[in-house]
């Protein structure tokens, strides 16, 4: 099996060489350069399977520019509401709080590798309350927008825990815990957990 092609960019210098360090110790991975910023990894870098790109100012990459390069991308950011629907809008990136661990971040890489749009759940909340997020994902409906702790529980169903197991990982009650998945599933218009799960990756709800 080939190697995941991975690019770095970040403009500081430690959080270059963290993400550098991090992508190199992981056998699946090929560092296929690192950088100061994206527009110095375009068109150039034609077999690049992912990017890596560290976003101080989110504003300063567009929707537009992910669209057109020729990877996929992990941004590590905190962007606006606005910003984050037009980043998810292009349908190619990963997105993730420039506080995310390692294996937030290798997670990451390898689902943007398969062309996966995933979305941190600290994000969740904020994004599907944007004007435009029902265009985040062409081809599915718009949905009523999950709250901060629907977005926790979907994520925990995505980790494979029952109500039971939501309920003590959150503190609260099964019935609560219960209540809430089935909030999310008539939210998300799906049958079952499993088709939950199914639609909350594909809409960019959940980090692998």
């Amino acid at each position: 099996m080939d190697p995941v092609r991975v690019i770095v960019a970040a403009a500081s210098p430690p959080v270059r060489d963290g993400l550098e360090a991090l992508v190199t110790a992981v056998p699946e991975f090929a560092l296929g350069g690192v950088f100061t910023a994206l527009p110095l990894i375009g068109p150039q870098q034609p077999h690049i399977d992912v990017a890596v790109v560290d976003l101080a100012d989110a504003d300063t990459l567009s929707g537009e520019e992910i669209a057109t390069s020729p990877f996929n991308a992990v941004l590590l950011t905190d962007p606006s509401p606005g910003t984050g629907a037009a980043l998810l809008r292009s349908g190619r990136v990963c997105l993730l709080p420039r506080s995310a661990g390692a294996e937030e971040i290798v997670a990451a890489i390898r689902a943007a590798a398969l062309g996966l749009v995933v979305l941190h759940p600290r994000f969740v909340s904020a994004l599907p309350q944007c004007p435009d997020f029902s265009s985040v994902a062409p081809g599915f409906p718009s949905v009523e927008a999950l709250t901060a702790r629907e977005g926790e529980v979907l994520q925990l169903l995505a980790d494979g825990l029952g109500n039971k197991a939501i309920a003590a990982r959150l503190r609260m009650s099964e019935h609560t815990a219960k209540f809430h998945v089935g909030s999310i599933l008539g939210k998300l218009g799906a049958a079952s957990r499993a088709e939950a799960v199914a639609l909350g990756l594909r809409r960019g709800l959940i980090l692998l």
